[in-house]
């Protein structure tokens, strides 16, 4: 398990646990688990469940290839095995959205939760989970409910359901200003503290709740922002797709027609509205749409006046295009270094402007 999950871990880093005797290779770690798997006893679950957990869960976020095949046999033979269980249950709704079947999963999802559990953290996850379906479906009204959920009854960062269920409920009824503002006023009061440091994701929530309250009750397409962030956008189907393609580029024109515009950093939302078309460009499969967009949203990089860490991820995103290149096409050397370009400047961004921490969210994508 550690063989596989270090290797997720930037390689300066790792060469100097090497230098201790501790290793990282993703290979090492799949075959370690897989003769774990084989073997009768508890050794075998937990080593499916890691792998189920690597391809379920890291993968999609990393944006690494899924072990299709692996992940649906271990699967078929889990829920076999043991039919009721929460766990595996929640890996076979995930595996429900890499199929862009979110409908699918969140009935999984549902089903898990009404079953008998006392585990509030796998309560917390699966009301999470719900709310990633409801994003990926459209169903802001159900994303503000488990959202609300979460808050009431867990102490889990009640910062960040807060903020989920005002973002949802922003998506569905703009107009009801007293609710959004009560839910925005709520957002920074319950910032958790651990080993004397903030969590990056509550930083980020409380500064767009107090953007929200300073800029005429206005946010730039928040859930779009936050399902970026989390990779949620890469579990819609092209419809859903198509219709927040359709929003973004209203909101974009929205930018251009407004006068006065709700606030001075105009430039920062134009940079997200680009960045957002470009991922659903990317999911789409229009790869030099995509590439075009980002290309243009990063000829105004320095233009941005807060929202630095978007940046970043326009670099990663434009890097991780180029490293699509077929390795057959003349380009591809060239590309190649490109993307690397592109990487550290990723990875080298908070270097060169600092910024609120989200952009730490970048740490894993980097590793591939």
């Amino acid at each position: 398990m550690f063989t596989l999950y270090l290797s997720l871990i930037p390689q300066k880093v790792l060469n100097m646990l090497e230098v201790v005797g501790i290793h990282g290779n993703k290979e090492d770690g799949i075959v370690a688990l897989k003769r774990g798997e084989s073997v009768d006893g508890v050794m075998s679950d937990l080593s499916a469940l890691i792998i189920l957990h690597y391809n379920l869960m890291i993968s999609p976020f990393a944006r690494i290839p899924i072990d299709k095949p692996e992940t649906d046999k271990l699967l078929e033979k889990y829920l076999t095995k043991y039919p009721t269980s929460v766990i595996f249950n929640l890996m076979r709704g995930k595996r429900e959205m890499t199929k862009k079947c979110p409908h699918s999963a969140a009935a999984v999802y549902t089903a898990a939760l009404n079953s008998e559990t006392d585990w509030e953290y796998v309560k917390f996850t699966l009301h999470l989970e719900l709310c990633w379906t409801s994003m990926a479906t459209g169903d802001w009204a159900k994303c503000a409910y488990h959202a609300k959920v979460q808050f009431e009854s867990s102490n889990r960062s009640k910062t960040f359901c807060a903020y989920l269920e005002m973002i949802a409920l922003y998506h569905k009824s703009p107009g009801d200003t007293a609710a959004l503002v009560k839910l925005a006023e709520e957002v920074p009061k319950h910032l958790l503290v651990i080993a004397g440091k903030h969590i990056h994701v509550e930083k980020y929530c409380i500064r767009k709740a107090r953007s929200f309250l300073k800029n005429k009750n206005f946010l730039f397409c928040p859930a779009y922002e936050l399902m970026y962030f989390f990779g949620i956008s890469a579990f819609c189907d092209d419809k859903r797709l198509s219709v927040m393609k359709q929003e973004i580029e209203a909101s974009l024109r929205d930018i251009e027609e407004r006068k006065p515009y709700y606030h001075d950093n105009k430039v920062d939302d134009w940079f997200l509205g680009t960045l957002l078309l470009a991922d659903v460009a990317r999911l789409q499969g229009r790869h030099d749409a995509a590439r075009e967009l980002l290309e243009t949203a990063l000829q105004s990089e320095d233009s941005l006046q807060l929202d630095h860490m978007l940046a970043p991820f326009a670099h990663f995103d434009k890097g991780y295009l180029l490293t699509q290149t077929p390795t057959d096409s003349p380009r591809y050397r060239d590309n190649a270094a490109l993307a690397r370009a592109h990487f550290v400047s990723a990875q080298n961004y908070s270097h060169r402007v600092p910024s609120y921490s989200m952009e730490a969210g970048l740490g894993t994508l980097l590793v591939i």
